[in-house]
C-alpha cells in the first residue's frame, strides 16, 4: 500500500555539510520555502481524490503514514524510487522532455518554469489531479478503482 497510494516529493540533497538532525539546515531559502509548500500539498492518491472533509477525518483517523520526501543526489535517482507518483522538485534545466516523463517536475525558481514544469508556488491539487489523470491513474488496475469524490468547492491549496 506504501508505494501504491503515496505521493514521493523527491528533492535535490544539498552538497553543504548540514547538521545530523536539520537537514534543511544547508538548504537555500528558496528550497525551504518550497520545503513548506509541499507540506500544504496532499500526500496520498486517495487525497487527491477526496474533498476536504474527507482529507482531514482521513488524516485524524490516520488511515494513511504521514507525508513522504525523499532526498536524492540526482535527478535520475529519483526516476528509481519505488514509488507510482513522484513529484521532483528541480534546480536546473531538465537535459530530457518533462513532458515525456512519469514524474511531475516543479521548479524551484520561477525563471526555469514552463508549461510542463510549474513553479512550485503554482502547485495547487488541481495540477496533481491533472497529472493523475493523464499520466499515473492508467499504470495500475488498482488506481483505475478508486472513486473521485473530489468537488472544486473547496481543494486543498496552498492558500486554504
Amino acid at each position: 500500500m506504501l508505494n501504491n497510494f503515496s505521493i514521493c516529493y523527491a528533492v535535490k540533497d544539498c552538497k553543504k555539510l548540514h547538521t545530523r538532525f536539520l537537514r534543511s539546515s544547508a538548504f537555500p531559502p528558496e528550497k525551504v520555502e518550497a520545503l513548506q509548500h509541499i507540506n500544504l500539498l496532499p500526500m496520498t492518491i486517495p487525497e487527491l481524490l477526496s474533498d476536504r472533509e474527507e482529507v482531514a477525518r482521513k488524516r485524524l483517523d490516520s488511515i494513511y503514514h504521514g507525508r513522504i520526501v525523499e532526498f536524492v543526489n540526482s535527478y535520475d535517482e529519483a526516476e528509481q524510487l519505488p514509488y507510482i507518483f513522484k513529484v521532483m522538485l528541480i534546480e536546473d534545466v531538465l537535459k530530457d522532455d518533462a513532458g515525456a516523463s512519469d514524474i511531475l517536475y516543479i521548479s524551484l525558481y520561477e525563471t526555469l518554469s514552463s508549461a510542463e514544469v510549474p513553479f512550485f508556488k503554482n502547485v495547487t491539487t488541481k495540477i496533481l489531479r491533472d497529472f493523475y489523470f493523464l499520466k499515473i491513474k492508467d499504470k495500475s488496475p488498482t488506481h483505475e478503482e478508486l472513486t473521485d469524490l473530489f468537488t472544486s468547492k473547496k481543494p486543498i491549496t496552498a492558500a486554504t
